[in-house]
Order: C-alpha cells, then sequence, then structure tokens
C-alpha cells in the first residue's frame, strides 16, 4: 500500500468516527421536545441573551418572515441595536412570564399563540423601565443549524399584537 493511500484511508475513517459521533450524539439527544416546552426555552434564551446585550441571541427569537404592522426583522433589529447601544452603563435586568400557550390562530399545527408578559427594569430598584402588559405574539416551528450539517427545531416570532416599543417613531439612523 502506497504512502498516499495510507493517507486517504486514514482520512476516509476518521471521518466516518467523526460522523458517526455527530449521528451518535443527534440519536442520543432523542425527539425534540413537545412545543410548550421549546417555546418556553426560546423565550428563556431570549430573556438571558436581552440580560446579556447580545443583539444576535435576542433576534434568533424573530423569524425572518416576521411581520407586525410597518414592523419587521430589520426594523426591530435596527430598534433593539439603537436601544442596547443607547443603554450602555445602565444596570437593567429582563423579566419573561412563563408563557400560555394557544393553538394557532389560523389552525396551522406548526403554529401558535403565545400571550406573555416581558420587562425591562431597573436592576437596582426594580422600578419598570418598559413592559410588564401582556403580550400576544405568533411563534412558528423553523428550523436552525446545528453542526453545520445538521437542523433542529427552533420556535420563532412571525408576529406580534399591537407592537408598542418606547421611543419606535423615529428610527432614522442616528
Amino acid at each position: 500500500m502506497s504512502f498516499w493511500s495510507k493517507i486517504v484511508l486514514c482520512l476516509a475513517v476518521l471521518s466516518l468516527l467523526v460522523g458517526g459521533g455527530i449521528l451518535l450524539s443527534q440519536i442520543i439527544s432523542g425527539p425534540p421536545p413537545p412545543a410548550e416546552v421549546a417555546i418556553a426555552g426560546a423565550l428563556h434564551d431570549a430573556q438571558d441573551a436581552a440580560r446579556n446585550r447580545d443583539l444576535g441571541g435576542v433576534m434568533e427569537l424573530v423569524s425572518d418572515d416576521f411581520k407586525s404592522g410597518d414592523w419587521n426583522k430589520p426594523k426591530l433589529r435596527l430598534y433593539l441595536a439603537r436601544e442596547l447601544r443607547n443603554s450602555r452603563g445602565t444596570n437593567y435586568d429582563v423579566h419573561v412570564n412563563a408563557p400560555k400557550i394557544l393553538p394557532s390562530p389560523t389552525g396551522a399545527p406548526d403554529e401558535r399563540m403565545v400571550v406573555t408578559q416581558a420587562s425591562v427594569f431597573w436592576a437596582d430598584t426594580g422600578d419598570n423601565i418598559w413592559g410588564s402588559n401582556p403580550i400576544t405574539l405568533v411563534m412558528r416551528e423553523e428550523t436552525r443549524r446545528k453542526w453545520l450539517i445538521f437542523t433542529e427545531p427552533r420556535w420563532r416570532v412571525i408576529s406580534v399584537a399591537e407592537m408598542n416599543l418606547p421611543g419606535s417613531n423615529n428610527l432614522e439612523p442616528e
């Protein structure tokens, strides 16, 4: 067996081992959780991202198809980026209440209507900065990449009833 044949064989075996390990971890992780658990997890992940001022983590909750009145995903990203920039040095906390999950208003099996409350408040005093009113979301099960080649289900917001964000009237770049 030539030197190059041995190299190719080693690479093939290594590829099989890595692929087998990834596939095995997919099998071990089991079936996806029920919608209620996955939705609560997605909201919790967004809450943690907001606490950490992680715009990408917050936007992970929002579908590319998001539409709510005049709002779309790029406009929402612009708004949140501005608010996070303006909040530098502010000691705030974020809390999202446990959601009430209802069937889709359109009857779609991969959608749910989610009613929750989200609040942003001063960490030192607990005084309200924004939120505490109920929010009605429509969420849809989509997929996202995992380990470059696999996908996994992820629940994302596709619309919000009555979006009312402070300071959102002027979204022109400063």
